[in-house]
């Protein structure tokens, strides 16, 4: 495409509820062929969003190159990439970096696994990295396998991080946070969705409420030593009643600024011989 070379923006958006047909595929055979080593010299940014059901192709390794087309692109000034359902190997365009958002919504009851493995590959050359935006739409049986292969790329410039979870089970929540601890996080975003409460018994349901998750995030003073700004949004839906979260303050030392917004939930008091800055 010859007016390649002035664009600054991209996106190709597919509602997460579209169905991967043969003509789907049909076509993004013929867009990928027709892309092909695009030149972008101007291209900053990049958004992706393919249907949930897509988790399930590129898993099996099926059209890769397809899916992926965008990899063959020369875009030497990429800073944003807004992923959908797709997880990359890395590419010339990982290493400048500067912000990227993931969002991963399998289709429901699908047994795909949201794999730390992977991320952490895309994740090393990005070294410029500033800002790091994850949300994660599952149930406990696709998430409680997550593969983690030790701790994750180290990426000494990131001081930005957005985290959302809906309806995760907590030892996924656990695992990701531990792998996804960056210690140079200055700023974090923290968004847990639970549709039930510990009261409710529900077996199809995932393990945890959201006070346990908090408590598995901030364990003590050591998880985020440089974080200093923090919003947490706790929203629990369908409940009996309201449910008191403790906010786990002695691992939150650090902090000079704190948003809070709960929805169905009552804030503990402050414990005695807390000392916050």
């Amino acid at each position: 495409m010859k007016n390649s070379k002035h664009w600054h923006h991209y996106t190709h958006f597919h509602s997460s509820t579209w169905e991967i047909d043969e003509e789907f595929i049909a076509d993004m055979e013929v867009l990928a062929k027709t892309m092909h080593k695009l030149d972008a010299p101007s291209l900053t940014s990049v958004s992706i969003h393919y249907p949930s059901s897509t988790t399930t192709h590129i898993q099996e390794g099926r059209r890769q190159d397809t899916f992926f087309y965008f990899k063959t692109w020369t875009m030497p000034n990429l800073s944003m990439l807004n992923l959908g359902n797709v997880i990359p190997s890395p590419f010339a365009g990982s290493a400048s970096l500067r912000q990227l958002s993931l969002q991963w919504n399998p289709e429901e009851d699908n047994l795909v696994m949201f794999s730390l493995q992977t991320l952490d590959a895309f994740l090393a050359p990005c070294v410029l990295l500033e800002e790091l935006a994850i949300e994660l739409v599952c149930v406990s049986r696709l998430l409680s396998r997550v593969t983690s292969m030790g701790r994750l790329a180290k990426l000494d410039r990131l001081i930005r991080t957005n985290f959302t979870f809906r309806e995760c089970d907590i030892h996924v929540v656990k695992t990701v946070m531990k792998e996804l601890g960056f210690p140079s996080v200055q700023s974090m975003k923290l968004h847990i969705l639970m549709p039930y409460d510990s009261l409710t018994v529900d077996p199809d349901m995932p393990e945890g409420d959201v006070h346990d998750i908090l408590l598995e995030i901030f364990p003590d003073r050591t998880a985020f030593t440089k974080l200093s700004d923090l919003r947490l949004e706790c929203d629990i839906s369908r409940s009996y009643r309201p449910i008191q979260v403790s906010i786990p303050f002695v691992g939150l030392s650090k902090i000079k600024h704190l948003r809070l917004v709960t929805k169905n939930s009552i804030l503990a008091p402050i414990p005695s011989g807390i000392s916050l800055p």
